[in-house]
């Protein structure tokens, strides 16, 4: 994608030093027609025949070169995506800290503080989840604390292996009694596209079961895994994310897995 600046910009040259530019064109413009006109803290002198006549010609060709100095007109490439290399052993949870997270109107930092309202992510160790099993290492994903709030986590730019799995373990913490469920989604956006292009690969809805509130595959293939061979060789990002409900007060939800295999 190729992006414009103007000559101004482009030489480097203050923007003030370029408005002091413009303004003398415009009074070479104007003296012809208003020669020996005082304006108190200015007056434009009295020129002659000679001097008006150049002045009507040199005057809006002095302005218009003016002007295009701030007219982007200059093509500067953007330089190309550094990608990433998808292959299997990636891990999704131990890279968090390099995607970018964001409720969908807000940029959000990791780790997140768990009292944020916006939502937030948090990498946490050896804590109680929904089924009373300690993990020892999470991702938990607290949506935006609204109505259907979400939050998201965009890895990459990669170049895609081919044959590539997914495998994913979602749930909920112990402390996330009361949570009307979420749904954990995994998708694909190819590079240089805009985010209606997105592919869900992947979307599941888990409810807080107080009776069977087991961490579950995110998948539930023979072998729990998301098969990503349509993604073979190609580029893009992968983007993690959890949706909440009407209520997401108590959305505690966690990726206890998220990797990539073959």
């Amino acid at each position: 994608m190729d992006s414009r600046r103007s000559i101004i910009s482009w030489l480097g040259i203050p923007e003030a030093f370029g408005t002091v530019i413009l303004s003398l064109a415009l009074i070479l413009t104007l003296a012809p027609y208003l020669a020996g006109t005082d304006f108190g803290i200015f007056k434009v002198p009295d020129l002659n025949a000679q001097y008006r006549k150049i002045l009507k010609w040199l005057g809006p060709v002095s302005l218009l070169g003016a002007f295009l100095l701030f007219v982007p007109l200059l093509e500067t490439a953007t330089p190309p995506a550094v990608l990433s290399p998808l292959t299997p052993g990636y891990d999704f949870i131990a890279k968090a800290s390099i995607a970018k997270w964001s409720n969908g109107s807000s940029q959000l930092s990791f780790p997140g503080n768990r009292d944020d309202s916006r939502g937030f992510v948090y990498f946490g160790s050896y804590e109680v989840l929904a089924d009373d099993t300690v993990s020892p290492r999470f991702l938990e994903m607290h949506p935006e604390w609204t109505y259907h709030g979400f939050i998201e986590g965009k890895y990459g730019p990669f170049q895609i292996a081919n044959d590539l799995k997914f495998h994913g373990q979602v749930g909920f913490l112990k402390t996330a009694s009361g949570s009307d469920g979420v749904n954990f989604k995994i998708e694909y956006l190819p590079l240089s596209s805009i985010d209606r292009d997105r592919q869900i690969l992947k979307e599941k809805h888990i409810s807080f079961d107080p009776k069977n509130p087991k961490i579950q595959p995110l998948s539930d293939n023979s072998d729990n895994s998301v098969d990503l061979s349509l993604l073979n060789n190609s580029k893009g990002y992968i983007i993690l994310s959890v949706h909440a409900g009407e209520n997401s007060g108590r959305d505690h939800a966690v990726w206890v897995e998220a990797r990539v295999t073959r």
